[in-house]
C-alpha cells in the first residue's frame, strides 16, 4: 500500500460557505494557479491536487486507499 508523502498538504475548504472570499483573494495563486483555485471548482465535492501550477482532479473511489495511491502517485509524476 502507498503512503501520502510527508510533504503534501491535505485542506478541506468549506467553498459554499467562503467560496466569495476564495475568489476574490485568489487563493491558491501562490501554488502556481494564477486566479486561484475557485477556477478549478465547477461541483461539490471537488479534490484537487496541485503542485507546480499543475492541476489534477481526483475522480475516483471516496475510499481512503484509492485516495493514498492517487495522492501518492501524483507527488512521483508532479
Amino acid at each position: 500500500a502507498a503512503t501520502v508523502p510527508k510533504n503534501i498538504e491535505i485542506a478541506k475548504i468549506d467553498y459554499e460557505r467562503y467560496g466569495k472570499e476564495i475568489a476574490s483573494r485568489k487563493i491558491g495563486a501562490t501554488a502556481g494557479l494564477e486566479n486561484g483555485v475557485s477556477m478549478a471548482i465547477k461541483k461539490f465535492p471537488t479534490i484537487l491536487m496541485v503542485s507546480n501550477g499543475e492541476i489534477a482532479h481526483y475522480t475516483g473511489p471516496r475510499e481512503v486507499p484509492s485516495m493514498v495511491n492517487t495522492v501518492a502517485h501524483f507527488a512521483k509524476t508532479y
